[in-house]
Parts: structure tokens; sequence; C-alpha cells
């Protein structure tokens, strides 16, 4: 008798495991790669493809591609109904593509059952393999692992949906200790390859939760985030999109660029209100609304020599002293 390969893996285990393979993709599974996959023989595969035969609503067809052996769920005669067809589930996967690697393992590896299970009740089940086929991808730049947050994003997202006021605690960058506050979370969002937080500090004294002051937090600095028995009345209001992620009170910036970074600059959108205006030279000057000191820095000295910034005065003194400070590294 061959040698188990996963001998802590019950029967029952490994059964559903298969089924959830056949069942939700809809398209051909060889036999060598599923044994593979589930880290069992082949001839336990084909036992327990021989059990959800027998067990299960659904019929598996079997065949070869020359030497290899091949299983798929069987097409029914009445298919069911389901609102979404194979191209908007493929519009799902590609959102998903494009924000999985913001996601907890967990939370990662929930969207793609849901996505499978939704594909399981297409008409055209012959045709479902298709939702599957990647269609896009992400490239990365500084990106965060939250499996360690998992539990927090999962707490926010029920507080968030219940209106609860949840106690979190934070750790602030450079600082060791903890602090903790009673955060009204209103919305979770994305933002520079990191999940961010937005919602109110709260007095969960008053009879009502009173809320105290706007604050925008970084997640993969939480800590902890317990919801109270406190719920809060606050609903986020309608901004403008302005250039970077609140700090401060909104101030206008104007730049001047060379013709190859205005080309670039043109292409994008850096706030709602932004103007930009062609020069003879084939430079371009760039006027918009800011919320951040700090990343219109980091951005104007991203560009080097290709960008000049106007104003706000205060802003192009802090650039040349910054410029200075980094010669002496060199």
């Amino acid at each position: 008798m061959p040698h188990k390969k996963n001998q802590h893996a019950s029967p029952t285990q490994k059964a559903v495991a298969l089924f959830c393979q056949l069942m939700y993709t809809g398209k051909r599974h060889y036999l060598i790669d599923l044994a593979r996959e589930l880290d069992c023989s082949k001839q336990t595969i084909m036992r327990m493809v021989q059990d959800i035969d027998r067990s299960y609503s659904v019929k598996l067809d079997k065949g070869k591609d020359g030497k290899r052996v091949w299983y798929q769920v069987r097409t029914p005669q009445t298919t069911p109904k389901v609102a979404l067809s194979e191209t908007e589930i493929s519009h799902l996967l590609l959102c998903k593509e494009m924000v999985h690697h913001l996601l907890p393992d967990g939370l990662s590896q929930e969207v793609n059952e849901t996505i499978h299970k939704t594909a399981a009740l297409l008409p055209a089940l012959d045709n479902r393999a298709e939702a599957f086929e990647s269609l896009a991808g992400v490239i990365l730049k500084g990106s965060i692992d939250y499996t360690p947050q998992e539990k927090i994003i999962t707490a926010l997202l029920n507080a968030i949906a219940a209106k609860d006021v949840c106690e979190i605690k934070y750790r602030a960058l450079g600082r060791e200790e903890e602090r903790l506050h009673y955060f009204a979370p209103l919305k979770i969002k994305s933002y520079r390859e990191a999940l961010y937080v937005t919602g109110w500090t709260v007095d969960i004294r008053s009879k009502e939760a009173e809320p105290l002051y706007e604050m925008h937090l970084p997640i993969h600095r939480f800590t902890a985030a317990e919801p109270v028995r406190k719920k809060h009345l606050i609903k986020e209001e309608e901004t403008p999109h302005y250039f970077g992620f609140p700090e401060s009170d909104p101030f206008r910036v104007k730049v001047r660029l060379s013709p190859e970074a205005g080309t670039y600059v043109k292409e994008r959108r850096w706030s709602s209100d932004q103007t930009a205006t062609d020069l003879d030279d084939g430079r371009c000057e760039l006027a918009f609304t800011a919320q951040s000191e700090t990343e219109v820095l980091s951005w104007v000295l991203g560009f080097g020599a290709n960008i000049e910034i106007l104003r706000p005065h205060a802003l192009r003194e802090a650039v040349q002293s910054e410029i200075e400070r980094s010669l002496g590294y060199y």
C-alpha cells in the first residue's frame, strides 16, 4: 500500500477539499495535480472521487489527455440562476487582484472563496473557468503585510457597519509606548500601499459619544481594537480631493516643471481643483491644493532638478534647506 503523504489530515477533510476544488472552479483537474495540491496519493484521490460521485448531488466526468487522467464537474441539465455573469465575476476578480496585497491572508482567502462560490452558480457552467483568468496584476513598492492585523481590521469593519465606538491601542511612529483612544471609525482607506482608518476620537462619558477631533491612522501601527458598549452618530463628510493624506488645513501650491516632468504631471490627478498652464519654452506650471506639507516636500524633492516650487514661500525654503542638508552626505 502506498505511504500516505499527509497522515494527519482526516478523510473527511480531504474529501471536502477535493469537492471544493472541483465544484467551485468548473474546470478540468488532473489526477496528478490534485494529488500534489491535496498532499495525498493518487489512489486516495480516485477513492474520494468515487465517494463524491455517489454522495453529492453533482456528477463528475472523467477523461484522459494522453496518459493524464482528469476529472470535471458535469454541467446539470437544469442550471441555477445567479445575478452575475462570467464577465462581471471576472471584473470582481480584477478588483481583487488590484488590492489583494493590502489584505491579510485570511481576508484575501475569504474573498477568493466568495468569488468561487458565486461562480459555482453561473448558468453557463461550462464557461465559468473563464471567470478566473487573471487579467491584471500589481507592481508593489514598499507594501505592508497586514496579516498580523487581520483581527484588528475585521473588528474595525464590524464597528464601522454597526457604528460602534472602539477602544484602540496605537503606537505612533518613533514612540515605544502605546496610547489608548476611544475611537469612532468611519471608513478604511488605502493610500500609497497602506491602509488607514479615518474617524473621530470621542468622549464616551456623555450619553452619546461626543466627537472630539478627527484622526487618520495607519492600521499597521494598531496593536489592538475592541468595540465598547457605545454607539455614535457621526457621519463622514464629503470632502474635495486634495494632495496628500490629511495633515493640516488645505493650502495652495504652485510649481514649475520641465517639459518631461510636465508631461508626466499633466497625465495625473493631484487635486480636484488643479490647473495646468503651458509656457512658451515647453515647461508648464501646475497649481493645486494640498493638505500635507510633508508629502509636498517629498514629492518636489523626487523630481530633482525638473521642478521648482514657486509657492508657498515657506515650503520653497524647506526644499532649499533639505537639499543643502542632503549635500552634506555627498
